[in-house]
Formats: structure tokens, sequence, C-alpha cells
């Protein structure tokens, strides 16, 4: 669904359009350590996440929305697959099959999916290293394939998306052998023989890095994670409670059973029960915990940042629903309800994707046409082309920066404030200003009005922004001092 979901979409004027303008940078100057932004470092994440993107922008020249949106998706049929095969781990391949239906009609995975991020490749990651982990847990003692897999996985999460892509598999892990009653095991997870493979692509990486930009460009990541695990004046800041919420909208339609899932996660069990279930039927519970905890523990909060949590409630479902088909009824309406869930899943889930395609033909496709600012970069390409002129962004967002790159395939000078014009770089000659009209109308009124032209302005999300060409002669010549 979620390659149904990206088709005809185009990107929205947010976070996805300074990532796959810094995407698309990297693939101009060939550069794959060091993501820059309109020509400047840019190291909130380190570079992994966006290489996919790279990749496929080598293979043309000309921006394309739906290569943009591809590794999005290809993440969630990975991050599907490997859902799969934990449901099967703990509880079966019935299970393993529950799990992944459940995750592929969870409202948010599909939402988070269909965006060109860094976070649906830092969820994959995660649930790989968690696979591995799980694999390598299944055994009495950790065994080195999982432990493999494990580690590639914390390195790949790390190189995507930070100390996050470490913090939550190496947490869920954690929890879950001391829950398990295998805490004497914790420090294998560090000690490990297969732990150079998250040492070493990250030292690499790390080195490329400092080739490229020394040693405080090095640490940039690090402190980046910090602050926003730890800083009250972080981006997105956001109470503890932030999260609560939100997961009645984000997890459904299962969250409709997120009581049962906690009764059953919870609650005692008979012994006869506990005996006969997985020695790793605990495990979704913990994921889904600690996820939640953590990230609500965490400064900055965003719904995006939940991505993490929708594997482990889909193991959550799946697991929990498979159990059901034997495990003997507490209840009539609970055998009830065991008994209609099988018969009425095909109807259910063809509903859901009924609503689901009605939801973004209502609502998420034109919201996304009322950000998308294809068609002012369009405009500015079709004036510069019919009477040139550098062009200059005028106090743009980091959105703005990436959409300009991405769309025009090159770098821009940038004017902050209307005290551009009084600087070396406002040289002599004509120059297409695009911007906010809040800031670009201030820089156009000091410049002569017969050497000043606004040519067109475009409303992104209710925002005007405008085109507007100016002749600067030499030497504070055409430009209108303040009194």
């Amino acid at each position: 669904m979620t390659l149904i979901g990206i088709g005809g979409r185009s990107l929205t004027y947010a976070d996805e359009t300074r990532v796959v303008g810094i995407a698309r940078e990297m693939a101009i100057e060939s550069e794959y350590a060091l993501p820059r932004l309109n020509g400047a470092p840019y190291l909130e994440y380190p570079s992994l996440g966006y290489l996919p993107l790279v990749a496929l922008f080598r293979l043309g020249a000309a921006p394309n929305d739906f290569l943009a949106l591809l590794p999005s998706a290809l993440a969630a049929l990975a991050t599907l697959f490997l859902t799969y095969r934990m449901g099967c781990m703990i509880g079966g391949e019935l299970a393993g099959l529950a799990s992944a239906l459940a995750l592929q009609c969870t409202f948010g995975f599909l939402v988070l999916h269909t965006r060109a991020l860094v976070d649906p490749l830092l969820v994959a990651w995660i649930t790989a290293s968690l696979t591995g982990f799980l694999a390598a847990a299944a055994a009495p003692r950790l065994r080195a394939g999982g432990m493999a897999l494990f580690h590639v996985g914390l390195a790949g999460g790390f190189l995507t998306k930070g100390l996050l892509g470490i913090a939550i598999p190496v947490a869920v892990a954690g929890c879950f052998l001391i829950a398990a009653r295998r805490a004497r095991e914790i420090p294998r997870l560090a000690l490990h023989p297969t732990l150079a493979l998250l040492l070493l692509p990250i030292a690499i990486w790390q080195v490329g890095v400092w080739a490229a930009g020394g040693s405080e460009l090095a640490a940039e990541v690090w402190r980046q994670s910090a602050r926003r695990f730890a800083s009250s004046g972080a981006d997105h800041a956001a109470p503890f409670t932030f999260y609560f919420d939100r997961l009645l909208y984000l997890l459904i339609p299962g969250v409709v059973l997120l009581p049962w899932l906690l009764w059953d996660a919870l609650a005692p069990r008979r012994r006869q029960l506990v005996r006969e279930r997985s020695a790793l039927d605990r495990f979704p519970a913990v994921w889904f915990g600690v996820v939640l905890a953590g990230l609500s523990l965490a400064s900055a909060k965003r719904n995006l940042y939940l991505g993490p949590i929708y594997p482990g409630f889909a193991l959550m479902l799946g697991t929990w629903w498979a159990r059901a088909q034997v495990e003997p009824p507490r209840a009539r309406a609970w055998h009830r309800l065991v008994a209609a869930v099988p018969r009425r899943a095909p109807l259910a889930l063809a509903l859901y994707g009924l609503g689901y395609l009605g939801y973004s033909a209502a609502f998420e496709y034109p919201d996304s046409a009322a950000h998308d600012p294809a068609p002012l970069f369009a405009d500015v390409a079709l004036q510069r082309r019919d009477a040139g002129g550098r062009i200059v962004l005028v106090n743009p967002r980091e959105s703005m920066l990436g959409a300009a790159v991405y769309y025009l395939g090159e770098t821009f000078p940038v004017a902050w404030d209307e005290h551009w014009l009084d600087t070396a770089d406002a040289s002599p000659g004509a120059y297409l200003l695009v911007g906010h009209a809040q800031f670009l109308d201030p820089l156009v009124a000091r410049v002569d009005a017969a050497q000043a032209e606004i040519l067109a302005t475009h409303d992104l999300a209710g925002e005007p922004y405008r085109i507007a060409r100016v002749r600067l002669g030499g030497a504070g010549e055409h430009r209108v001092r303040k009194p």
C-alpha cells in the first residue's frame, strides 16, 4: 500500500524538501560522507539516510518526486518482511503473517512511509537490529549470526539518524534480557566479537567527515543527538505526555485492541499457558514500552519520531491474535471477538484500504499540493531563462533552501535581510530575488522603482512567496538609502 501511496504524490514544503535538497546536492558534488545544504555542512544526521536518494538522483538530471519517495516505500517493504520474520520466531507463521498485516494497516506507519524522509530508513535499520537480537536470544546463549545482524543494524541506525539508532535497539535488548531473567548476558551485547561491525562503519564515516570538514564537524552529530535527548531548548521540545494522545490515532485501526494487548502483556498467567508460550513472548511488549518511555523522556518530540514503535505494536497485535486462536478463551465475549476476527479480516482490510485512499484523496493530496514549492521554482527557472539574472534566496527556511537545490540543481547566494544590498555580494547586475513577501518586500523597497519589479507571487499554504527582478548599479547607484 505504501507503493500505491507514493504514486502521483508531490513533495510537501516541510522536512521533505530539505532532505531531497541535501541528497541532490550530494549527488551533484559526489560528496557521500558530509551532507551539505546549499553549500553549508548540515550534520543534524549522518549521511547514510540520504545515500539511497543520492543513488537514484544520479540516474537522471531532472528532479523526480516518485524517485524521491521510492526509498521510503522500499524501507516499508523491508520493515514488513523483518516484522514477519520476528513474528514467526515468536509465535509461528500465523503470528508472523498477522504481525505483518497489522503493521501494513497501521495508519502512522503508512503515513510515515509515504514521505521523503530519513526516518523510514531508521525504522528499517532498528527493526533489522532487533531481528538479529531476537534470533540471537532464541538460543540459550546469544548466537553469533544474530549478533552480527544486531550490530550491523546498530551501525546503520546510527549512520542514518545518530545515537537514536543505537539507543533504541540496545535499550529494548537490555530490558528484554532483564525481563527474561538473563541479565548476566547484557555485557555480551557490548563485548561480543561482532561489535566490530558496529564500530568500523562509524569510524570510516567519522574519518570521511574529518577529512572533509575537520574535527569540529566530526563531533557535531554527537552533540546534536545529545541535545535532542537532554536539552529543554531543543527544537520541538514538548512535555512527557506528548505522545499519549497521538497514539490513539497513529495506531488506528489496531488501537481499539490496545487495552486487550496491555492486559495480555501485564496480567498474571495461568502456569500451564506460561509453559506453552514462547520464551520470546514478552519481547513485543518490551519493545513497545521501552520505545514509548524513551521517546517520551527525550526533549524533542514529533509524530514522525514514533516510527520505531510501529513494528513493536504490530508484533504485540499479531502474536496476541495468533495465540488467541489456540488458547482457551477467558470469557464468552472474548470468544466471540476471537471467532469473528478471522472471518471479518479480509472485509476489514478492504474497508481500511478504501478508507485510506479516501483520506488521501480528500485531505493528504490537496494538503500536499498546497505546500508544493515546485510551481514556484518552475517559474523561477522560466524567468531566468527568459530574462537572465542571478538567483538570490531571501531569508529562506531550510526547507526552501533544499527545494531550491532540488528543483534547480545548484546552490545559491542568500540575502538574510535588506542590508545585503550594502554588501560586496550585491555586485552590479541583474538579480532574481526569491523569498517570503515579509522579507523580500523591504529589500525591494530599497531599490529605485525603475530598477525593481515584482514578477510573480505564489501561495504556499496561505503564505505569499514572491519572485522579483532588481538591477543594481555600482557603488550605491539605484538604491534608496534608509532615512
